[in-house]
């Protein structure tokens, strides 16, 4: 399990994160998620000892990483922008990667390079940014570490090499259930079916944090059509969390409450058809912004 107890981190004076607390599941999917600027990479930094907290703390199996040097072995962090020298190959960073990380797996390396289409005799800086991205993400799966953080993870894959490191990352999450993989995107479609929990940062402070299903689940979705036109007043009266007209279809989402029922509300106002559709993600990472203020 990772503990984020009461962290604080600024820079020249500039406040990033405000005693956020949430924890992180062993062997679980994990995303992060925020806007720009939200403190998503400071965070993750944090986690990697590549910053020190202001204050409070960040516990891996109930130890500060900066206390111990065989938990911080379980850790591998890839960083939006990874460093290499110029001269770098991918032999050489190999053999780097292999002498910090003892339980490296070279024929998983090389099969995931494999499944990248990436060539292992050509120099780094000879691939291009998704390439490279590819390339460190073999590494990353290859480490056999317990604990995966990988910031801005899809930054630069293309459509077919997102749905080939998905299947990766279920194929070693699979075979290692232990392992904790700790994602950040700006794409919430391609962290939605695969996360299994997440914790939203917004305003230097964690909005929400959970299980997926269960936080979604207190969410209610409506899609509904009229055969006249309507506005957004006229929904005024039910409270909702959001509503979206497109024409004469409505989709419209609420805040599940027992004691209410907002589909005899709705069927009252007489539509054409009403039915109650999956909240997505997307839908619930946006009605939590709006609950905090961010988005009007």
């Amino acid at each position: 399990m990772i503990e984020i107890k009461n962290l604080t981190k600024s820079f020249d004076g500039k406040m990033v994160l405000k005693d956020i607390s949430f924890t992180i599941s062993k062997g679980s999917i994990f995303g992060l998620i925020g806007i720009n600027g939200a403190g998503k990479s400071t965070l993750m930094r944090l986690m990697a000892t590549v910053y020190k907290p202001d204050s409070g703390e960040i516990l891996f199996e109930g130890t500060n990483l900066f206390q111990s040097k065989e938990i911080k072995k379980k850790v591998f962090f890839l960083p939006d922008e990874p460093y290499y020298t110029l001269n770098a190959s991918v032999k050489s960073l190999l053999q780097l990667y292999q002498s910090f990380y003892k339980e490296f797996d070279e024929n998983k390396f090389y099969y995931y390079m494999d499944k990248f289409a990436l060539d292992p005799n050509e120099k780094i800086i000879n691939y291009s940014k998704g390439m490279k991205r590819r390339f460190f993400i073999c590494m990353a799966l290859a480490c056999k570490v317990e604990y995966i953080i990988l910031d801005e993870a899809f930054d630069g894959l293309d459509p077919l090499a997102r749905i080939e490191f998905k299947n990766m990352i279920t194929d070693i999450y699979e075979e290692f259930e232990d392992m904790t993989i700790i994602l950040s995107s700006h794409s919430l479609k391609d962290l939605e079916d695969i996360v299994d929990s997440f914790a939203i940062l917004d305003n230097k402070k964690v909005v929400s944090s959970g299980n997926t299903n269960n936080q979604i689940e207190q969410y209610v979705k409506y899609q509904l059509a009229f055969k006249e036109n309507k506005e957004l007043k006229d929904f005024e009266f039910l409270n909702p969390i959001s509503v979206r007209i497109d024409n004469k279809i409505i989709e419209i989402v609420f805040k599940r409450e027992e004691k209410l029922s907002y589909l005899e509300e709705l069927q009252g106002m007489k539509p054409v058809f009403i039915e109650e559709i999956p909240i997505s993600f997307e839908d619930y990472f946006t009605t939590m912004l709006r609950e905090s203020g961010y988005v009007k």
